[in-house]
């Protein structure tokens, strides 16, 4: 886990005045800009999870952050599942609280699940949009659209399938058999 802290600090003084910071490095802003927490989930995330506070929020939500899923590269800046740490139910989630085989697991590989089918799906209708005869080869290593061919791959899933319930079924029977291996 990784604590990300954002705050506004005095670089350089080039004059002195009287109730003006003056020294290098001093801390400008009372409070954190910005605070996130990033989380990674057992022997490497499947995809990157942050953390917020949001008390009037959804337990988790996927953000969609990409612009062009060929290209855009799979990590925090284009998508993350973020997890509500204000959210009546966020104790669900937290691993100490529960057993392996408990609701922690279930919860997880169910918003696991529900992520990577919508992505699946709306970063092939993005992809789509620009381009209707889109090959999946002519997108970037590392990019949203080749970790979308990978889980086609581990999951049977039929990426031009724009049925999100059928294509989430496929995702979590794949994870459910990759759970019960380890």
């Amino acid at each position: 886990m990784f604590n990300l802290n954002f705050t506004i600090c005095l670089k350089e003084s080039n004059k002195n005045n009287l109730f003006q910071a003056n020294e290098v490095g001093l801390r400008l802003s009372q409070a954190d800009i910005f605070s996130t927490q990033l989380i990674i989930d057992g022997n490497g995330s499947t995809f990157p999870i942050t953390e917020t506070d949001n008390p009037s929020g959804p337990l988790w939500q996927i953000k969609k952050l990409w612009k062009d899923p060929m290209t855009d590269p799979f990590n925090a800046s284009s998508v993350q599942i973020e997890l509500n740490r204000k959210h009546k139910n966020y104790n669900m989630l937290e691993k100490n609280a529960l057993s392996k085989d408990g609701v922690y697991a279930l919860l997880m590989t169910q918003i696991v699940a529900q992520s990577i089918a919508m992505i699946v799906v709306e970063a092939r209708r993005d992809v789509e949009d620009e381009n209707e005869y889109f090959e999946i080869e002519d997108a970037s290593d590392g990019s949203i659209m080749k970790v979308v061919d990978y889980w086609a791959d581990i999951y049977g899933i039929d990426i031009r399938n724009d049925n999100i319930m059928e294509v989430f079924n496929k995702v979590f029977e794949g994870m459910k058999e990759q759970y019960n291996e380890n």
